[in-house]
């Protein structure tokens, strides 16, 4: 459902709620509407003797939505201003309505250009939001604030400096805390020299860990809820996954404070891991330490969590295998592949495959066990990036072959070049050695074992 269409269904079901279904009764254009909403909130404040009740909001909300949907915006942000003062009156200073009006007034703010002011409601909006992962209205919230920052990194690789760079600061001190206390912030360019600068890969490490907390908390509102089946949360696991796999250590740990330390996941089993309630152990996506928050999300303890919500859901064999399959990966691949044979725990990265394996084996799918571990193009690692031998089978103007074994450790061995088309140079077959001797691939089962020495051929296309 488009953004454009869920405002329309949002402020209909907000005048519905009001208006004793008025809106669904009528074809009229926009200003029957306002006329409509302007009438209902004459009417309520009249019934309250001219005080402002609490059921004032809902009409306020979609008198500014259908302003917004005008791009009247500076009538949308009065709607708005007035739901919020009234919604502090009757429910406090951080309750969830409010962060629903938060993240309504920013679209109003960002529309009109005024990032300064986009940056100060964020605060107060994930504050806010973070008072209340009870709540899935929150989700979207979180969600759209981690599209947005990496929207902002792709502009920052593609050399430009977003307003938003200045107006957060994002050459300065740290990021606002997790417990953000508002206010103290320079926002806006110029507001503060200290403010500009920076090289690229700083300002993208920070907007990294900003993004990583942000996927720790829509993870734990799904958790929340108990719905291990949810496809969302793996798709919020597998973003963090590849967030934190471009990380460096220090931009993960956004903190509300120094010092402190908190409780990671090490020395168990897997079977103890299983058996933890997730939100009251070391595996809880949010990591909440003594004056400190890191996001907990990522790596192995991503990967754990994945495994554990298709044994909590009563997946299928294949999903179950799947997720060990990708818990083994991510263990390989934390070893850089010249340090495998002397670091890799290899024998839990076995076990972890070989279970995969035998669950598949024991469901009797024996199509996904090839997919997974006997493949005809052999899976490269990490599974989410494209694998540049997955066209092997098609037809390639340019291409070279190449034969190579890939050992127990992912790693590829005794790499040569087998065949080519008739153009491919000296420099281009060079290039494709140098690619298979960096890559990771995914350790191969032959005969209900993990091979030592796997024998594989693969076909690279090259450019015209």
């Amino acid at each position: 459902m488009s953004m454009r269409t869920n405002r329309f269904l949002l402020t209909g079901a907000a005048a519905a709620a009001v208006s004793g279904g008025l809106f669904a009764q009528s074809q009229r254009g926009g200003v029957a509407l306002e006329e409509q909403l302007r009438g209902q909130i004459a009417e309520l404040q009249a019934e309250a003797g001219g005080s402002r009740p609490a059921e004032l909001v809902e009409p306020l909300r979609a008198l500014a939505m259908l302003y917004e949907e005008g791009d009247d915006h500076a009538l949308a942000l009065g709607a708005l201003e007035e739901a919020r003062h009234i919604t502090r009156i009757h429910y406090g200073l951080t309750s969830a309505e409010e962060a629903l009006l938060l993240r309504q007034q920013i679209r109003s703010e960002k529309a009109r250009g005024n990032h300064g002011r986009v940056w100060e409601l964020e605060q107060e909006m994930v504050t806010t939001a973070r008072h209340h992962l009870d709540d899935t209205r929150m989700l979207p919230i979180f969600r759209e604030l981690a599209d947005d920052r990496l929207d902002v990194i792709d502009e920052v690789r593609a050399g430009e400096r977003p307003p938003m760079i200045y107006a957060g600061c994002y050459n300065g001190a740290s990021l606002p805390p997790y417990d953000y206390t508002r206010g103290g912030r320079p926002t806006g360019p110029g507001t503060n020299p200290s403010c500009f600068g920076v090289i690229n890969d700083s300002l993208i490490a920070k907007l990294r860990g900003e993004i990583l907390l942000y996927y720790a908390d829509a993870i734990e509102i799904i958790l929340r809820t108990g719905d291990y089946a949810s496809e969302e949360l793996r798709q919020l696991e597998r973003a963090a996954i590849r967030i934190a796999s471009q990380a460096t250590v220090g931009s993960v740990r956004t903190a509300s404070g120094a010092g402190g330390s908190i409780a990671y996941c090490s020395g168990g089993t897997l079977e103890h891991y299983l058996a933890l309630e997730i939100l009251d152990s070391c595996l809880a996506p949010v990591g909440r330490g003594e004056h400190f928050v890191v996001a907990n999300v990522g790596g192995r303890v991503g990967l754990i969590r994945l495994l554990s919500y298709e044994v909590r859901s009563g997946a299928p064999a294949v999903a179950r295998a799947s997720a060990l399959a990708e818990l083994a990966d991510g263990l390989v691949l934390a070893v850089p592949t010249a340090r495998r044979r002397f670091v890799l725990n290899a024998e839990l990265v076995l076990a972890l495959y070989l279970q995969a394996y035998g669950e598949l084996q024991q469901s009797g799918d024996l199509q996904a066990s090839t997919q997974l571990f006997a493949p005809e193009v052999p899976a490269t690692l990490p599974a989410y990036e494209p694998n540049p031998f997955a066209s092997a089978a098609a037809e390639s103007p340019r291409y070279i072959d190449a034969a190579f074994n890939i050992t127990k450790y992912g790693t590829a061995e005794r790499i040569e070049i087998v065949a080519t088309s008739k153009d491919p140079t000296r420099a281009e077959e060079r290039d494709l050695i140098r690619l298979i001797e960096t890559m990771s691939f995914r350790p191969r089962v032959v005969d209900g074992v993990v091979a030592d020495a796997a024998p594989v051929v693969v076909r690279y296309p090259l450019g015209p």
